[in-house]
């Protein structure tokens, strides 16, 4: 007697042993669980490879324990929402790796390897010189790629220069001192071929092979150049003292302190007081004051000056007229700036003035004379004797 199949008690598991009934061309037949598994998976994998995939075909998927088809467009999102959605690297290693596509082969790569190949690019298409166009003339504030303690700076040609010329002078002035310069001894030149370099020798005969010192070495003689080339001789005299005109030469020079000195006795003011007897109530005196234009000897420069003289009742004081009248008795008066007070005067051939000063009754009077910068003064004392 049959039993129905869904009269029967349900299997706790399949084995795949289990045999099912079938009809095989018309015959009944067995077979296991197994076998319909395998026969299925054959049919499954005998069916034709699609070329492409679009977005719109569907896959089927288990859900909730139910086989249902999803698109593949909808899996693909899946798929990338779950990439994005991973935790993100707070400091990426070496090791970290990413997938990539090597032509229809999906790979990964390291980040150290992604680096790697980064900085390879860049070099040979952006840092290559031969890729690069002629720079033309240069600027201070052109800028250079520079790695500083590892990272990546830029920096001028004005800081680049300075420090190469910074540098090179802590190189040079660390070297040790020469203890002398032979013919051997090397310069850096640059020349209208280029930068060369020359020996010492090679400078020498350029000059001229080098200043001759003078045969003899003269005390306080200056040294000049004589009748051959590049040759010294002992040159002229130094003077700390001008000599007077007539001893005057032409192969002597005067030191500073020698001019300044002749500057400051250039002028010469004598005062030459008269006096007079009283004979009557009101007197009339007069006082003489010559002035000679020397040098610091003393010595008359013959030659004309022109001086500025004035008189005043106190010394080096403002011109002053009262009570006084004046006459130019040697020189030319030249201007008169105020009357029987103040005049430009121009001395004779000898460089020698006199002026004569008239008072009435006894007074002192000072007669200021001044030639260039300098003034100098004298003093007229006039009395009465009774």
């Amino acid at each position: 007697m049959g039993v129905k199949i869904s009269a029967a008690t349900p299997a706790a598991s399949v084995a795949g042993t289990e045999l099912l009934p079938v009809s095989q061309s018309g015959t009944p037949r067995s077979m296991t669980v197994n076998q319909v598994k395998d026969y299925t998976i054959d049919q499954i994998e005998a069916i034709a490879a699609g070329t492409t995939a679009p977005l719109t075909d569907k896959a089927y998927i288990l859900q909730g324990g139910a086989l249902k088809p999803v698109l593949l467009s909808v899996i693909a999102q899946n798929v990338i929402d779950s990439v994005w959605g991973k935790a993100d690297q707070a400091t990426p290693a070496d090791a970290n790796k990413l997938p990539l596509k090597d032509g229809s082969t999906e790979k990964t790569v390291t980040l150290s390897g992604l680096a790697a190949y980064v900085q390879a690019t860049i070099r040979a298409a952006v840092l290559n010189p031969a890729t690069l166009d002629a720079a033309g003339a240069t600027a201070g504030a052109d800028l250079f790629v520079l790695g500083q303690a590892g990272v990546a700076k830029k920096i001028t040609l004005t800081a680049v220069n300075d420090a190469i010329y910074a540098g090179l002078s802590a190189h040079v002035t660390a070297q040790t001192a020469s203890s002398g310069a032979a013919d051997a001894d090397v310069f850096y030149t640059v020349t209208g071929a280029g930068v060369r370099k020359t020996t010492l020798a090679q400078i020498k005969t350029a000059i001229g092979g080098g200043v001759t010192p003078p045969a003899t070495t003269t005390p306080t003689r200056v040294p000049q150049w004589g009748a051959s080339q590049f040759a010294l001789v002992d040159g002229l005299d130094v003077r700390e003292t001008i000599r007077a005109q007539t001893d005057a030469l032409h192969t002597a020079l005067a030191t500073e302190k020698a001019i300044r000195d002749m500057i400051q006795g250039m002028t010469s003011v004598l005062g030459r007081a008269t006096t007079a007897t009283e004979a009557t109530q009101s007197v009339t005196l007069r006082g003489d004051c010559q002035i000679a234009v020397v040098d610091s000897n003393g010595d008359a420069i013959a030659e004309r000056a022109l001086l500025r003289v004035w008189v005043s009742d106190t010394d080096f004081g403002a011109p002053s007229d009262t009570d006084n009248t004046v006459a130019v008795a040697t020189g030319t008066t030249i201007q008169t700036v105020t009357a029987n007070a103040h005049y430009l005067i121009l001395t004779d051939a000898t460089g020698a003035a006199e002026i004569r000063v008239t008072l009435t009754g006894a007074a002192s009077r000072y007669v200021m004379v001044a030639q260039g910068n300098r003034v100098t003064s004298a003093h007229l004392s006039i009395a009465v004797i009774a």
